[in-house]
């Protein structure tokens, strides 16, 4: 048995997150190759989508290329497996229940199937870039820049269910607000927060003899976004909001929320 499994894929801020649950739980790592954009979206590319996806790509290297680099033998020797395919095939279930986990940690891979929850119950946590129950989904610190609800940008620490980002919660956080962010330095600000809020969370797991306290979601009381709401018209919709202002206002005015702090609404 190990104590930490990371299930990612190999976009630079998911490597990034996987490094960090190697230098401080020696975890092991399944890996999805990545294909294609750093972002998804859905429809025909255009100059707007290809300018966004290209800008967030930029960001990211500057976040975080230099530490993969420099810790790419580390990710390698604690990589188990690259897929290609879907981490719900038999043959990675099956190396998933070899290696017998203490803990699942996920950060954006598909979403587990009911055969990989029922194996390990209680012991897959999932990283949402989020706030559940406001935000459930994709894009789901993108789209309060277009709802102009900046207070609803954060990191969710779940235990997985069936659904969509829908699991009880156990511990989130928000960002803080500079004038001159966006969405893309707010999403590697994201990556970051939520490492250190799951450095924590996995330390509390590991050395406690039952699963962490954690509250559950009413996800009437939220919005879920799929990534085929993610068109051009809502990347102008936000350029527009930003430039208007929304960011350097809430900076200074930032709005609160109440967040599950260690299974507790606060």
């Amino acid at each position: 048995m190990i104590d930490v499994l990371v299930l990612g894929t190999t976009q630079l801020r998911h490597q990034y997150f996987a490094l960090q649950m190697i230098k401080y739980f020696n975890a092991s790592v399944i890996m999805k190759i990545h294909k294609g954009p750093v972002i998804k979206y859905t429809g025909k590319e255009s100059r707007v989508i290809q300018k966004h996806t290209n800008d967030f790509k930029k960001i990211e290297e500057q976040f975080f290329l230099d530490m993969i680099n420099k810790n790419s033998d580390i990710i390698k020797e604690h990589t188990v497996k690259l897929i290609t395919n879907s981490i719900n095939e038999k043959e990675n279930i099956e190396l998933i229940k070899q290696l017998n986990p203490k803990l699942i940690v996920v950060h954006s891979i598909d979403l587990i199937k009911d055969e990989i929850i029922k194996c390990f119950p209680k012991r897959i946590i999932n990283l949402h870039a989020g706030l559940s129950p406001y935000y459930r989904g994709g894009g789901t610190n993108v789209f309060p820049f277009y709802n102009n609800e900046l207070e609803y940008v954060g990191m969710t620490i779940h235990y997985i269910d069936i659904g969509i980002d829908s699991g009880d919660i156990i511990h989130q956080g928000r960002p803080t607000f500079e004038e001159n962010d966006n969405t893309h330095t707010i999403g590697c600000k994201n990556v970051i927060l939520g490492t250190e809020l799951m450095k924590d969370v996995v330390c509390n797991y590991l050395s406690s003899d039952k699963p962490l306290s954690a509250y559950k979601q009413d996800i009437s009381k939220g919005k879920l976004y799929l990534w085929k709401d993610f068109t051009e018209e809502t990347i102008k919709r936000i350029n527009k909001n930003i430039q208007e202002g929304i960011v350097r206002i809430y900076a200074k005015h930032p709005r609160n929320v109440p967040l599950v702090q260690w299974g507790k609404l606060i």
